[in-house]
């Protein structure tokens, strides 16, 4: 696709053609960071800081994005889940109707914008029973004037959690005026969790006039906040074999991953986390899953390996590797 930022990069109109991997849909330049992707079945890229967000005493999640929205059916989101609930890929929307992945988290907090034209709408999932707040909310580039370049522009958005209440808001800056998007009476019994911010892409060409997006990002804040250790692979995806890790994981740890076929890590074979079946359409063999695996303390290498699950023989492959601990 044609990502904004130019080769040099040159801020937006101007642009520069990705390769179509994974790898350079994430990109900095100007001292920000931008998503860009274009998919034809179901793209989705997840963004989790190395924080547990703690709003046990009320607490906010700030954040800097750009507000202009190239096709309905390029989004993003933001979800809050307890640690021991997270999801590598979850997917909680209305435009998607469980395409893709495996649904939501069994516990989460989440901000979405997809079917609603842009509309941030809340939603909670508690016990794998879910509760929506108001539908029909400003979209987040409401009162935005045409001569802003809302690619260029990024706005404040902020999410306050406490008091039994959940409020989103658009914060006043030169080019856009304050917004409450909606302050609402709900409450979830968990009172920390990840975070993590997506940007979805569900064929963003098919309607009139649209095409993939870049959103902008920058200046993230979790207040307050602890972090936790998470440590990367040598590699994004493998269809068998050793995965390396930078250091040894420490006591406590997980494997995480998401992986389709049957996974065994060290010739043992995994379960999938549980999420909670939104739309009634049950497991899907074909449909990647999320993992959160105990392994051993000192681990620093994994080995891979597949089998057929049910109907579904392949192919194979496990991705996104990280190793966590609140350690």
């Amino acid at each position: 696709m044609e990502a904004q930022h130019g080769p040099d990069c040159a801020g937006p109109p101007a642009t520069h053609r990705t390769s179509g991997s994974y790898a350079d849909a994430v990109f900095n330049c100007k001292d920000h960071l931008m998503t860009a992707l274009s998919s034809s079945g179901y793209g989705v890229i997840y963004l989790t800081p190395g924080q547990i967000f703690d709003f046990s005493g009320g607490g906010s999640i700030t954040f800097d994005l750009s507000t202009e929205r190239m096709s309905v059916r390029d989004w993003w989101d933001v979800l809050i889940t307890p640690y021991e609930d997270n999801l590598a890929l979850p997917l909680l929307s209305n435009l998607s109707q469980g395409t893709d992945l495996q649904g939501p988290p069994r516990n989460t907090i989440h901000v979405g914008t997809d079917n609603g034209e842009g509309a941030p709408v809340l939603s909670t999932v508690v016990d794998g029973k879910e509760w929506s707040g108001p539908s029909w909310v400003s979209p987040a580039n409401a009162g935005i004037a045409d001569t802003v370049n809302q690619a260029a522009t990024r706005q404040t958005f902020k999410l306050t959690i406490g008091n039994g209440r959940m409020k989103f808001e658009r914060l006043a800056s030169a080019t856009a005026p304050a917004l409450v998007f909606w302050d609402v009476a709900a409450a979830v019994p968990f009172t920390s969790g990840i975070v993590q911010f997506g940007h979805h892409s569900y064929n963003p060409a098919k309607c009139d006039g649209c095409q993939a997006g870049t959103w902008h990002w920058d200046n993230i804040t979790l207040s307050k906040s602890t972090p936790f250790t998470m440590i990367k692979a040598d590699r994004r995806y493998t269809q068998g074999g050793a995965v390396n890790f930078g250091s040894p994981a420490p006591a406590n740890a997980y494997l995480r991953f998401a992986g389709i076929c049957e996974v065994s890590v060290d010739g043992q074979p995994v379960t999938r986390m549980p999420t909670y079946d939104r739309w009634g359409v049950g497991y899907k063999p074909e449909h990647m899953s999320s993992y959160f695996v105990p392994i051993a303390e000192g681990t620093q290498s994994v080995n891979f390996t597949f089998g057929a699950d049910d109907w579904y023989s392949g192919p194979c492959v496990a991705k996104d590797f990280s190793i966590w601990s609140l350690s």
